[in-house]
C-alpha cells in the first residue's frame, strides 16, 4: 500500500463525527506520511500513542493556566483518550486492509 492510498482511505472511510475522530484521523495521516505506511503499519500501536499522551498534558497544562474548570479539562482529556482508541481502530483497519487487499486500495 501506499501513503496515498493509505491516507485517502483514511480521508473516505473515517467517520470524523466528533472531535476525537478527527484528531486521531490527522495523527494517523502525518504520522503515514511522516513515516512511511509500511514503517507505520509495522509498528505496533502502542508506540504511536504517546504522542496523544503528551497532547493531553500540553492541553491540561495550558488551559489549567487559563482557569478552565474542571468539568472542561475533564472533558478535552477524555476526547484525547477516545481519540487514542479511534487512532488505534484505524491502525487495525488499515493492517488488515493491507492483508487482505493489497492491490485493490
Amino acid at each position: 500500500m501506499t501513503n496515498e492510498k493509505a491516507v485517502k482511505w483514511i480521508a473516505k472511510n473515517v467517520q470524523t463525527r466528533g472531535k476525537a475522530q478527527l484528531l486521531a484521523s490527522q495523527y494517523a495521516m502525518e504520522d503515514i506520511v511522516e513515516q512511511d505506511v509500511d514503517m507505520w503499519m509495522m509498528e505496533h500501536p502502542s508506540q504511536h500513542l504517546e504522542q496523544f499522551v503528551e497532547l493531553s498534558e500540553e492541553l491540561i497544562s495550558e488551559q489549567r493556566e487559563k482557569g478552565m474548570s474542571c468539568e472542561k479539562l475533564l472533558d478535552a482529556s477524555m476526547n484525547v483518550t477516545k481519540a487514542m482508541l479511534e487512532y488505534s481502530k484505524i491502525h487495525h483497519k488499515i493492517l488488515s486492509l493491507e492483508a487482505l487487499y493489497d492491490d485493490e486500495i
